[in-house]
């Protein structure tokens, strides 16, 4: 009921501000609350369209966008990381979904930059563990997340890889 509310309100002020990026916003975090994706999407397109180099909007885009086309995922991670080239974890958030896409072998090119970073080591080395583990390699896998571990990654994050590694 609360987003069916939200909808309302948003459809309201869209009524008077066609371009309102706030109402667009709200828009699309309700349809994607009540399960409609497509609405979902839409409605970040425009607000895409509308504020091009707003790096939540990318992001919320490339999340709904992953399931049905993780290439235009990708494009918009890849937008993400053009106009926010100095957060890293951005490249952690690619490396992951590449790793989530069957493509292990590009995230274990971003997570050989993570490592040298001491901030984001720990997630360098448990996407190297993720890799590892893609390509079978079970006993390099076991030691990259113990490498993960060590450089702070947390027991949640390795924990699954590792059970997975056993």
């Amino acid at each position: 009921k609360q987003f069916d509310n939200a909808i309302a309100d948003a459809r309201t002020v869209l009524n008077t501000d066609v371009n309102s990026t706030a109402a667009l916003s709200l828009l699309s975090q309700a349809y994607v609350e009540t399960g409609e994706m497509d609405l979902a999407t839409d409605t970040l397109r425009r607000l895409e369209h509308l504020a091009p180099t707003d790096v939540d909007v990318r992001l919320r885009l490339a999340s709904l966008l992953a399931e049905k086309s993780p290439n235009a995922a990708l494009e918009q991670l890849d937008a993400a990381m053009t106009l926010r080239p100095d957060a890293i974890e951005l490249a952690v958030q690619k490396a992951d979904y590449l790793i989530r896409i069957g493509q292990p072998e590009k995230a274990e090119i971003i997570a050989a930059g993570l490592v040298k970073d001491p901030k984001y080591a720990g997630s360098g080395y448990r996407i190297l563990g993720e890799t590892a583990l893609a390509r079978a390699d079970y006993a390099g896998a076991i030691d990259e997340l113990a490498k993960a571990q060590g450089a702070g990654e947390s027991f949640s994050a390795v924990a699954p890889v590792m059970v997975a590694a056993y």
